[in-house]
């Protein structure tokens, strides 16, 4: 991915609030023309992990972080995975387990920054992919769009939101310029909306409590399913991360209610799609068949900063491994 963690902080400092009012939430015009400007004239191939879609264009559901939205029908070829999604991350073996990875993450997070308590904003880059085909409906390009999105919001569910284009490129990794009207130019706003009281249906409006029962009790009030497995229970951990800047400590009592359940996998040692250390870790849904949920703690702060959803099965055009969605979250905001 040709951007590196400065790069990153630096698009996700300008994706910050900006001060330009708007008194209500985003009109179907308005998203119809946020669609124009992103799909363009090639086609435009979009996935929303457990959010809505109406004919194609994007429901700003109190408009929470635009991950990866992906997508393809009717469609009668398809090239390799890589070509068509981001490719696979890889990760070196260490041998730990989930236990010794709790133990390394609560160890870092005791020697990292934190916010002093739970704070309503959340800063992340997802993706969305731009297909073009011929005329027999063959796929011969794909573009990854990077987006940065801010949302802050308040008790009284007010808030604001912000979605500015990341630096594109070929999802098969080439070289070459990408045309100008495959992707939005990077630093174009997609999106700048305010929200009135009310408006932002996170939720709870109450951060987490204390305690591994507190938390467990509050990623209920997310949508956790009763009898739900680890590949659930990352789900709603991206949907926390998608409203809240969590403590280091909240952090914590996250990664211990995942890292003590059996269905988890530490996959080892690797680097996020911005270049940052990782540990990853990995979790089969059992929900969606064939779907793989990762989630990526940081080895420099033992935060999680990103998210992946992967195919371990073909499904129609998408071939085993391929990526159909991640999110990567920012810094805490300071």
């Amino acid at each position: 991915m040709p951007f590196d963690d400065d790069d990153l902080d630096a698009l996700l400092q300008r994706g910050d609030p900006a001060h330009t009012r708007l008194d209500a939430p985003l009109t179907m015009a308005q998203l119809a023309a946020r669609d124009r400007i992103t799909a363009t004239d090639t086609t435009a191939v979009r996935r929303h992990p457990r959010r809505p879609l109406l004919w194609g264009i994007l429901v700003p559901v109190t408009a929470i972080a635009v991950v990866a939205l992906f997508v393809i029908t009717n469609m009668t070829a398809a090239p390799r995975a890589s070509a068509l999604t981001p490719p696979p991350l890889t990760f070196t073996a260490t041998g730990q387990t989930p236990k010794d990875v709790l133990t390394m993450a609560e160890h870092t997070l005791t020697r990292s920054p934190s916010p002093t308590s739970a704070v309503r904003y959340s800063q992340s880059t997802g993706w969305y992919a731009q297909l073009a085909a011929n005329e027999n409906n063959e796929i011969t390009s794909a573009t990854i769009a990077p987006q940065i999105t801010t949302l802050e919001w308040a008790a009284d569910l007010s808030g604001h939101l912000r979605v500015i284009a990341g630096t594109p490129y070929w999802a098969d990794g080439a070289t070459n310029a990408i045309p100008a009207r495959t992707a939005p130019t990077p630093g174009t706003v997609i999106l700048d909306t305010t929200f009135t009281a009310g408006g932002v249906t996170a939720p709870t409006t109450n951060p987490p409590g204390e305690s591994v029962e507190e938390m467990r009790t509050w990623l209920t009030e997310f949508g956790l399913p009763s009898g739900a497995d680890a590949a659930d229970l990352i789900g709603t951990i991206n949907q926390v991360l998608s409203y809240w800047t969590l403590t280091n400590e909240q952090h914590a009592l996250l990664l211990q209610i995942l890292l003590d359940r059996d269905d988890i996998t530490v996959l080892g040692m690797g680097k996020d799609r911005a270049g940052r250390p990782v540990t990853g870790i990995a979790a089969d849904s059992h929900r969606s068949p064939g779907s793989r949920e990762l989630l990526l703690i940081s080895a420099s702060t033992g935060r999680i900063i990103a998210n992946e959803t992967m195919r371990t099965t073909k499904a129609g055009a998408l071939p085993a491994g391929s990526v159909t969605s991640y999110t990567l979250w920012g810094l805490p905001k300071q």
